[in-house]
């Protein structure tokens, strides 16, 4: 079972380290006073989400990730400026060496932190209920849908979203998000890895599941080979 640690105050990055921090969201806790962290951007992207559970819910997360880098890089929160990437993935000044995401869904997060390389994680709510194999048939690979095919019901759902959680994963840490082919390569398993990808060498790719709460699928994934995991959770 993975012993989620609280996170210092102060954290130092190392190279070959990835670092696992998970928050949990709770209405009666938090308030939107968190928005005093975020910039104009990250407040107007907030402010575009119909509900208020939702605006809630991304304000506290990015607020969160700011605190969370501003631990490692040893700054004030509000002092990070993001910028994006050709397609939309955002990144700290190269100077800091630090490369970071950010994954929610519903109350729960994940942030994945490394130092010089790639990164990507995900966190998907499962939901049993659903029948996702249309789903699965239109953007999964061939050998990931005929694994999926074999499996009985209760473990082929299971089985989506792990999948899922992994190839969100992948395409974060390239950057190219759901411009990229989710269908341009293939997650394996139990063990989870990389079994092919289009111009990549999938020896050189880490993707891994792990636990954070109960009820959801996580994945992460970061182009270096067997880097050391830590696993913390975040409490403001």
């Amino acid at each position: 079972m993975t012993q989620w640690l609280p996170l210092p105050t102060q954290m130092e990055c190392g190279s070959g380290y990835v670092y696992l921090i998970g928050i949990s969201y709770d209405a009666n806790l938090h308030s939107t006073g968190y928005s005093q962290f975020l910039s104009p951007t990250e407040k107007e992207r907030a402010s575009k989400f119909k509900f208020p559970i939702h605006r809630e819910r991304f304000t506290f997360f990015h607020a969160c990730l700011r605190n969370i880098l501003a631990r490692f890089l040893h700054c004030s929160p509000d002092a990070l400026f993001f910028f994006q990437g050709e397609y939309g993935k955002p990144y700290l000044d190269k100077k800091y060496q630090l490369q970071f995401n950010l994954s929610h869904s519903e109350n729960e997060a994940i942030v994945a932190i490394t130092k010089d390389a790639e990164i990507g994680v995900d966190i998907e709510k499962v939901k049993l209920e659903r029948s996702d194999d249309g789903i699965a048939k239109r953007f999964f690979s061939p050998i990931e849908y005929v694994y999926l095919s074999q499996l009985d019901e209760e473990k082929r759902k299971e089985a989506f979203f792990q999948f899922w959680a992994h190839k969100e994963a992948f395409i974060k840490a390239t950057g190219k998000g759901l411009s990229q082919d989710l269908k341009s390569f293939s997650i394996g398993l139990h063990p989870s890895r990389l079994i092919t990808a289009d111009n990549e060498c999938c020896d050189e790719w880490t993707i891994q599941s792990f636990v954070w709460k109960a009820g959801f699928m996580a994945a992460f994934a970061t182009h270096q080979i067997n880097p050391e995991i830590q696993f913390f959770s975040y409490a403001q």
